[in-house]
């Protein structure tokens, strides 16, 4: 059975359908006109004035000035000042010095004790045998101040009260355990050196843009970024 085709909407002629992207009405209880798109700038013919959208002759909007140039966005973790690390390796570095020197000394008294001695015999014989035990001890809790808060939070405690924090730059969690260690070490390497190596370390932070990676930084493949208020607890 054949049935009636249906009129034609009202300013479309027979034949032709109406669309969204025809320029004529879709329905005729609420006509609605798109016009239809714009063509595309042409250029300029050689020597004339260029076209509007396009560069004029012998400029090029490619690249940018700056193109190659990193920048930080203005969304998401921002890398953390100078002075914030600063003063956080300053009071990190106090509390594991306190730390070692009352390892240091404790531990040299344990084990003369543990060795059946007295207090009074911590020296001499004494101090050679537990002198490297202590020092060893010492050393072991100097380093677990660093690695171990670090690995779990990404924070030491001057960090923490600094509001900074040591992130993975592909993961944006706290380093593995693995490039805390790295990292821990390549400081530690750094330090050794007179003093230069720690200065070094220094000024390529200073120098790095825009993220101010240290050597330490770029060995752990880690950053240091301020933590927002909101995320400090």
């Amino acid at each position: 059975m054949n049935y009636p085709a249906p009129p034609p909407q009202p300013g479309v002629p027979a034949g032709q359908p109406a669309g969204p992207y025809s320029g004529r009405p879709v329905n005729s209880g609420n006509p609605t006109f798109l016009p239809p798109a714009a063509p595309a700038p042409t250029p300029a013919p050689y020597g004339g004035a260029p076209a509007p959208g396009w560069p004029a002759p012998g400029e090029d909007a490619y690249p940018p000035a700056d193109w190659g140039r990193v920048h930080v966005p203005s969304y998401g973790p921002q890398p953390a000042r100078i002075w914030q690390r600063l003063l956080a390796n300053m009071l990190d570095g106090f509390l594991a010095t306190l730390i070692f020197y009352v390892f240091f000394p404790g531990l040299m008294l344990i084990t003369a004790l543990l060795m059946g001695g007295t207090p009074d015999d911590l020296n001499g014989v004494a101090i050679l045998l537990t002198g490297p035990i202590a020092f060893l001890g010492g050393l072991t809790a100097y380093w677990c101040y660093f690695w171990l808060p670090v690995a779990k939070s990404g924070q030491t405690l001057g960090k923490r009260v600094l509001g900074i924090r040591v992130i993975d730059m592909e993961t944006g969690l706290p380093p593995s355990k693995g490039r805390s260690a790295l990292r821990l070490l390549t400081i530690i390497g750094l330090s050794a050196v007179s003093g230069i190596g720690t200065l070094i370390d220094a000024i390529i932070g200073l120098v790095d843009e825009p993220y101010h990676r240290t050597v330490h930084d770029h060995a752990g493949r880690t950053i240091v970024i301020a933590v927002p208020p909101t995320a400090k607890s």
